[in-house]
């Protein structure tokens, strides 16, 4: 059954980048308004079933032979965005991927459809998800290929502002912004940011000092008393009292006998002179 959902994703994205305007049916059943509107309803109270009947729709899409309409089109992407705004509730961030791939083909390549009301979210969260993976480069790359007229959505804006504040290591407002979320989904990446984050500010600490106050390093890694003896353990930090050493890569040092080359040096150029 995987394999050959697997495979109708793969002609569903073929379809959607090389149809020209069409009909298209699912058997004998095209898709209605109302049905896509049923789907993203039971997408909140019966996630399992809706992904059932996505799955349904999948197969349905990638034996139709007929061409879609603009109409169809755009009731097909809103299946894929309830399946993909599923995924990131059940923070199942691979499937989101793969529902992602599938709706860049209408999103990009069918560039007469209407915008919908879920685009800004959903590629919000993508562009979050990228930025909690330090995909940095990817990041920058997806922020290219936003239409102008959603790159100033606050779906948008807010993994923005968040990149620019990781830049600038401002990482404590970076946190504040947990109580801005757009939409409640969201969060399932801003505890992945936090970790990443709070990885980059332990990699600075090893680097700058020797040890800290076990105070001052729970504000600067954003972690409570109680969480930061199990950070330390997972860092190979050692806690002494009310201070923590951090251990550091002994580099062993290769002495140089300067002193001796020198005077090696001297003594073959005295004898040159006396050659010559």
């Amino acid at each position: 059954m995987l394999r050959s959902l697997v495979g109708s994703e793969m002609c569903i994205r073929d379809r959607v980048s090389t149809q020209s305007t069409g009909t298209a049916r699912f058997g004998s059943m095209s898709l209605s308004a109302q049905e896509v509107a049923a789907l993203h309803s039971q997408a909140n109270s019966d996630p399992k079933a809706a992904i059932s009947a996505i799955n349904a729709i999948k197969l349905k899409l990638a034996l139709a032979s007929d061409e879609d309409t603009p109409e169809q089109l755009a009731l097909q992407r809103g299946v894929f965005e309830a399946a993909a705004m599923i995924n990131i509730r059940d923070k199942n961030v691979e499937e989101f991927a793969r529902h992602l791939a599938i709706l860049k083909s209408y999103y990009v390549d069918r560039p007469e459809l209407p915008l919908s009301e879920g685009m800004p979210t959903i590629l919000g969260l993508n562009l979050l998800r990228l930025l909690a993976q330090g995909s940095l480069d990817e990041f920058h790359t997806e922020l290219e290929t936003i239409p102008a007229e959603v790159l100033s959505t606050g779906a948008i804006q807010f993994p923005v502002q968040l990149e620019q504040l990781s830049m600038e290591g401002s990482y404590h407002k970076v946190m504040h912004f947990r109580q801005q979320l757009p939409s409640p989904e969201y969060s399932v990446f801003m505890d992945t940011l936090a970790d990443t984050l709070r990885d980059e500010i332990a990699s600075c600490c090893e680097k700058a000092y020797k040890n800290l106050p076990a105070t001052k390093a729970a504000e600067l890694l954003m972690l409570d008393a109680n969480d930061l003896g199990s950070y330390c353990e997972e860092r190979g930090w050692v806690m002494r009292g009310d201070k923590i050493d951090f251990v550091t890569e002994i580099v062993e040092k290769c002495e140089i006998p300067a002193i001796e080359l020198i005077e090696e040096t001297l003594h073959y150029a005295t004898e040159l002179d006396r050659i010559v």
